[in-house]
């Protein structure tokens, strides 16, 4: 099911979007979804290490660890 959800955009951001869609011959609302999708799925990438780096700076390395682990898999 999708939803509808408004925003409201700076005007240059607005004409870069415009641009692109042209250029693109995209619709602007899948640019807008693409671009969320894959500003999310980055974020989320992240997360862990942003996670572990905060439990870092109060003495806590198991989290930090656990990714080294995992990164040298």
């Amino acid at each position: 099911m999708n939803k509808r959800y408004t925003l409201t955009l700076p005007l240059e951001l607005y004409e870069r979007l415009n641009q692109t869609a042209k250029f693109s011959k995209k619709k602007k609302a899948e640019i807008l979804r693409n671009a969320l999708e894959n500003y999310l799925d980055e974020i989320e990438d992240f997360a862990p290490a942003i996670e572990a780096l905060e439990d870092l700076k109060i003495g806590n390395s198991k989290k930090l660890d656990n990714i080294i682990k995992k990164l040298k898999c």
